[in-house]
């Protein structure tokens, strides 16, 4: 059976602004992504150290901690590199996604948390809000689902950042 890739947000803003509620109301949660964020700045300012890399996974992911760690040091410092050095979000994905542990799903919680302004996070439970179905996104899935996210914000008058938390809500 084809999986619907389409990107729909049916939602109000009324539900939008809800979700988001409750998942600033989640002081787990909200802890673990402040965590990730305080990496990412370090990422930003040239800390290419796994350590960070390893922060942003135990917000996303953290069962994917374990491959993370297995990528050699130089490798993880020159792959985090070339991503932050990117012109295009296409590149900076792919060139994530060349360390282990790291699909389209980890790479962009990646980079929206050295980069919140520009990047959005995709994974299964907001493609399952948006599209009714889950699956594993591409490169290509991911840059049409990021057009369509900074569609979204703007149309609901609020933040990528904002957006994605009350998204991942309501797919929980």
């Amino acid at each position: 059976m084809k999986k619907n890739k389409s990107f729909s947000c049916k939602k109000s803003q009324t539900q939008i602004q809800r979700a988001l509620a409750r998942y600033l109301g989640d002081s787990d949660e909200v802890d673990k992504e402040k965590n990730a964020f305080a990496a990412g700045i370090k990422i930003s300012g040239g800390d290419y150290d796994v350590a960070n890399l390893l922060l942003i996974a135990d917000w996303k992911s953290p069962r994917r901690k374990a491959l993370i760690e297995s990528n050699p040091e130089p490798v993880v410092t020159e792959i985090i590199g070339l991503a932050c050095s990117a012109t295009h979000e296409c590149t900076a994905i792919a060139v994530l996604c060349g360390l282990s542990g790291v699909g389209v799903p980890m790479a962009s919680a990646i980079l929206t948390a050295i980069y919140r302004d520009r990047y959005t996070v995709i994974d299964r439970r907001v493609l399952m809000v948006l599209t009714g179905n889950k699956w594993e996104p591409t490169v290509a899935d991911y840059v049409r689902y990021l057009d369509f996210c900074k569609t979204t914000a703007t149309k609901y008058g609020m933040s990528l950042r904002d957006l994605d938390r009350a998204l991942w809500t309501m797919g929980a």
